[in-house]
């Protein structure tokens, strides 16, 4: 039994879709890559970009007001090699929309059906927003533009799922509606994590999606991702009480 419990394990570890480096990612996806951003960047920078993002998970794209990163923010990585370069610009037309890509692409992602369960949807249906801006919630969906903060991507994801609650779209309206109730132990897929600040208002929410993971839209100078989960960090899990 036991040698047949480790051919099964040896059997799933070699067939094992191989996490992508930003070298093999650029190889698979050269002629799309050159097509969207030849334009705006060299292939060595295009290379580079890939490495910081794929292999160093290096997300930061513009300085914020809580923390410098230890390596400075990819925006800032292409316009030091180039003279007079505009760093919004750079924002705008590259490193944004490159991130926007690429992490949908590199990122597991589970399967679901309309039988799954709703939690499980709406944990699906948040990696469909991995690499949106943070910014004020302002996203086309036709157009795969614009921004997201953390409560705005709640909001579309549910949406998107055809769920609705009472009340705003703050943090604090999240806990405060009755569609929302507290639970205890660990998160289940498609629960609400949310924390307050240091002034003691909530202020943070972000969407567990299971495997000891959430999406969130964290900060300015960043975009939609996924972070470890740590349960230190928030102090409430909410779950939509319709399920």
């Amino acid at each position: 039994m036991k040698r047949l419990l480790c051919l099964l394990l040896w059997l799933v570890a070699i067939n094992a879709p191989a996490q992508p480096t930003g070298q093999s990612f650029y190889q698979r996806y050269k002629a799309v890559l050159t097509q969207r951003f030849g334009e705006v960047a060299t292939e060595a920078e295009l290379k580079s970009l890939l490495k910081h993002i794929i292999d160093r998970g290096h997300l930061e794209v513009d300085h914020n007001h809580y923390f410098r990163p230890a390596t400075a923010p990819l925006a800032y990585l292409v316009a030091g090699q180039r003279t007079g370069a505009s760093v919004s610009r750079i924002k705008a037309t590259l490193v944004y929309p490159l991130l926007r890509f690429v992490l949908p692409l590199v990122t597991p992602q589970p399967v679901v059906t309309e039988r799954s369960a709703l939690g499980e949807r709406l944990a699906a249906q948040s990696y469909h927003y991995l690499g949106v801006p943070y910014g004020a919630p302002a996203y086309n969906r036709q157009t795969g533009r614009g921004t997201l903060d953390c409560s705005g991507l709640v909001r579309y994801v549910f949406d998107d799922v055809g769920v609705n609650w009472r009340g705003g779209n703050s943090v604090a309206d999240l806990v405060s509606s009755p569609d929302f109730r507290q639970v205890t132990g660990g998160p289940q897929a498609g629960d609400l994590l949310v924390r307050k600040h240091r002034n003691g208002k909530w202020s943070h929410v972000g969407i567990y999606v299971g495997k000891q993971q959430l999406i969130e839209a964290p900060y300015t100078g960043t975009v939609v991702r996924t972070t470890p989960y740590k349960p230190q960090k928030w102090h409430r899990v909410l779950r939509y009480v319709g399920r």
